[in-house]
């Protein structure tokens, strides 16, 4: 009898453990940092009649991503854009190059994009997004760049 009362006994301590050990990895998932799809860097020049704006945008998937447009924010609030995203058309940049959009970016490498506007001088960009799409989840989303700094 004492035998079945000390494996009864191990079997709840068991128990116990393994519901505390499902707790603990749970909390240290709800931890972990998801992986952004895209990081994006941006750089303006104003060349006495354009705006010239390149934009890099870097996939950090295993997978592909798709660029479907780009937008920026200027500093009086109008907004520009290229291409088009979740059903919205955007205008006002040209593209220089690539020439259009949709563009694909392979896994773990970089798209460089080139735009131009006629936003004048005092009126510089600010702010400056792309829109991608995960070719295999079909997960979208706006990437905010970084940089931005008027050379």
């Amino acid at each position: 009898m004492s035998e079945l009362v000390t494996i009864l006994v191990l079997v709840a301590v068991a128990v116990v453990a393994a519901f505390s050990l499902r707790s603990w990895l749970s909390a240290q998932l709800a931890k972990t940092p998801a992986t952004e799809m895209a990081i994006a860097e941006w750089s303006a020049v104003y060349t006495g009649s354009v705006w010239i704006i390149t934009i890099n945008v870097r996939n950090n998937l295993d997978r592909s991503l798709t660029l479907n447009a780009t937008r920026i924010a200027f500093a009086d609030g109008s907004v520009q854009g290229a291409g088009s995203f979740a059903g919205t058309s955007f205008t006002g940049l040209t593209l220089r190059s690539p020439t259009s959009l949709p563009q694909t970016i392979a896994p773990k490498s970089s798209l460089s994009i080139v735009v131009t506007s006629n936003a004048a001088v005092t009126n510089p960009p600010k702010v400056c997004e792309v829109a991608v799409i995960d070719t295999a989840t079909r997960a979208s989303g706006w990437v905010q760049a970084v940089g931005g700094q008027q050379v």
